[in-house]
């Protein structure tokens, strides 16, 4: 990729072409149909409309900036003397969360960027409204100077006033050329020109990413795959990147030797049956003695005495309902926190596990009704942690540290029972109402700035809710 490049196209007679972005542009590009332009205009349409998204973004980074304040205080984000409680802080994220349908940290995010664009470094907001910058150039800017510490531990005036004198040198150097770059790259530069500027900046960014970024974490994709991602200090990762690529050639040409070898009882076809991103992730799995599932067998995959391929002996649950483990329906599987995956998975996982057995009421899926006691007995419990498995606050997926909730409050129901229990982190459980936000209603939750949000409760194995879905040639098992 080049460094920068200019866009010298010569403008056409259209009539979205140099107006600014806003409402006329809008206004403009509403009543065109694109599939009737030449490839031309339609290039230059596609172009005008990249520009009115970046601006609609900049004016909604506008609102979460002039909102971030009165929410933080409402949530007791802010305190009196005006310090930042990172606590009600969190409250807040919570609330934007919800209100935006995104994960708390993403939200924060959001609102950060809005503030730094809008209220710290406002020459990047109107240059995004006017169309100089796009979107995502102007973000780059913004998480780029984020990036670096804003001040020492002290709170310091002089030298937060000192560090804003080297923001705005470096962005004095960067705004001019800014629209030529693409956002990694310009994010790159941003960062450069502020170490050029201060050279311990850069030190004390390494030393504090060592520190809160080094680590391992796992997220779910679509299809029952997930995600390991490894996070530490560039030479380590690469190093191990490396040694990784190796042990799976090795294990790829052991793999080779034992199907060419005369006599063996391998079907010479199986050569080439994984990929290369299949053997890279046996050649992990191996180092630990375990062999991988769902992807072709091969010789070299770690086995019990048995005969039958090493899985982990760890806890890992799996959903499956209890007609497809028999055969007579075939409804995916879930495994919990990283989504569905195909019933002959399931019911292969399933049998190499332990089986706990929940029988509920058939109508409200209730299983218990623990009376007036204010703490649910041990059943009840078990069943409420297998069945709703994380924060049932909105915007909250905490799938660890939870504890069982009433809601509403065992305060002003005085019952316990399975429609009245969920699961709520320790955060949202113990501190919602010193930070405004109140449960009045099963699955209710309302925050201090008036809002209202009724949640979905989780099912392990949601069904279908529309009664025609079903196949008449597929009849209910039972």
């Amino acid at each position: 990729m080049a460094d920068a490049w200019f866009d010298t196209t010569p403008e056409q007679d259209l009539p979205w072409e140099g107006v600014m972005p806003g409402p006329d542009l809008a206004a403009a590009l509403a009543v065109i149909d694109p599939h009737t332009l030449e490839v031309e205009a339609c290039m230059s349409y596609a172009k005008a409309c990249d520009q009115l998204s970046s601006w609609s973004q900049a004016q909604v980074g506008l609102a979460l900036a002039a909102a971030r304040e009165p929410v933080l205080r409402a949530t007791g984000g802010i305190t009196v003397d005006g310090h930042v409680s990172s606590r009600g802080e969190s409250w807040a994220w919570d609330e934007f969360a919800a209100l935006l349908h995104l994960a708390p940290m993403t939200a924060a995010t959001r609102v950060h960027r809005g503030k730094a664009m809008w209220h710290d470094h406002p020459r990047i907001g109107r240059a995004v409204q006017a169309g100089e910058l796009t979107w995502a150039q102007g973000c780059a800017l913004v998480d780029a100077m984020q990036s670096i510490e804003t001040s020492p531990t002290n709170d310091d005036i002089d030298v937060e006033a000192a560090h804003a004198r080297m923001m705005s040198t470096a962005l004095d150097q960067m705004l001019t050329t800014a629209g030529r770059y693409a956002p990694g790259r310009l994010k790159t530069r941003m960062l450069a020109a502020i170490i050029r500027i201060e050279p311990t900046a850069h030190k004390k960014l390494h030393q504090r990413s060592v520190k809160r970024q080094t680590g391992i974490e796992v997220w779910g994709l679509s299809h029952g795959m997930a995600t390991l991602g490894i996070t530490g200090v560039a030479v380590d990762i690469d190093a191990l990147k490396s040694l990784i690529h190796s042990h799976a050639q090795d294990l790829r040409f052991k793999h080779d030797e034992l199907v060419n070898t005369p006599h063996t009882p391998i079907d010479p076809d199986s050569a080439d049956e994984r990929t290369v991103g299949q053997w890279r992730l046996a050649a992990m799995l191996e180092v630990f003695g375990l062999a991988p599932i769902g992807m072709p067998a091969s010789p070299v995959d770690p086995a019990r005495v048995d005969g039958s391929r090493a899985i982990a002996n760890i806890d890992v649950k799996v959903v499956v309902d209890l007609p497809t483990i028999l055969g007579l329906a075939h409804t995916p599987g879930e495994i919990p926190g990283y989504g569905p995956i195909d019933p002959e998975l399931a019911t292969f996982l399933a049998a190499n596990g332990e089986w706990t057995r929940w029988i509920t009421e058939p109508v409200t899926g209730h299983l218990l009704d623990d009376g007036d006691r204010r703490f649910p007995s041990a059943g009840l419990a078990r069943f409420i942690r297998a069945r709703d498995m994380r924060c049932a606050a909105p915007a909250c997926g905490r799938n660890t540290n939870l504890d069982i909730d009433h809601i509403p409050t065992w305060a002003a129901t005085h019952t316990t029972n399975a429609q009245q229990l969920t699961l709520s982190c320790i955060r949202h459980n113990r501190s919602r109402d010193a930070h405004g936000w109140n449960t009045p209603a099963p699955h209710t939750w309302t925050t201090p700035t008036g809002r209202t949000y009724t949640t979905v409760p989780h099912q392990a194995l949601p069904r279908s809710d529309n009664p025609d879905s079903a196949s008449d040639d597929e009849p209910i098992p039972f």
